[in-house]
């Protein structure tokens, strides 16, 4: 074969192989079968479920969490004095306690402002707790149930985060003091409960 013909067999197989490559595709080096990086992520995947509704103020509470219910709001819990505003590891706390301590429930309010991750967060601890769920919308915004020891069916606990914004979030935590309250082995219809009046504080702005 003679070496003209030799040469031009070269340029036709080279030139094939530049007309099947997808334009702006680099061309993969000689003996290189890895799939070359996409251009740009075609999915985008998100643990934490997203927040539709607008997000709403949390932040300006960090200093007042005990205005975030009123007594009128924690009359249902048989509750009617002043929370009491502590500082922990993780955010701002209030807690409030009822007058008699075998009625009503103890609500634990804080804001998770020391902890990162936000909304995202708290599905990211989840790993380290012994109970979790989601627990679908209150009045608009995503939420979860969680326990770190997992008795709470048992001991009338329940806590219940909310994801008001991407950034911040809310807990709260309801202790249940009535044993033979059906709301004992649902404490976290309480929670819920103490959560949904949260938020109509921060939609009304106070």
């Amino acid at each position: 074969m003679s070496r003209l013909l030799i040469v031009g067999l070269a340029m036709a197989v080279t030139a094939t192989a530049c007309a099947t490559q997808a334009p702006g595709q680099p061309m993969p080096a000689p003996g290189d079968t890895s799939t070359p990086p996409p251009t740009s992520p075609s999915h985008i995947s998100s643990k934490a479920p997203p927040i539709h509704s607008a997000e709403l103020d949390l932040a300006s509470y960090e200093s007042r969490v005990c205005d975030l219910l009123t007594l009128e709001q924690l009359a249902p819990f048989a509750i009617y004095e002043p929370g009491k505003l502590q500082d922990s590891r993780t955010g701002p706390t209030c807690k409030w306690n009822p007058s008699d301590p075998s009625a009503g429930a103890r609500i634990d309010l804080l804001i998770v402002s020391k902890s990162q991750g936000g909304w995202e967060g708290a599905y990211d601890r989840r790993r380290g707790l012994a109970f979790f769920e989601e627990a679908g919308e209150i009045n608009g915004y995503p939420a979860v149930h969680w326990d770190r020891d997992g008795n709470h069916t048992a001991e009338g606990i329940c806590q219940t985060t909310v994801g008001v914004r991407h950034d911040l979030v809310f807990d709260v935590a309801a202790f249940v003091n009535g044993l033979r309250s059906p709301e004992y082995k649902d404490a976290c219809s309480v929670s819920d409960k103490a959560a949904s009046l949260v938020i109509d504080t921060l939609r009304g702005g106070r």
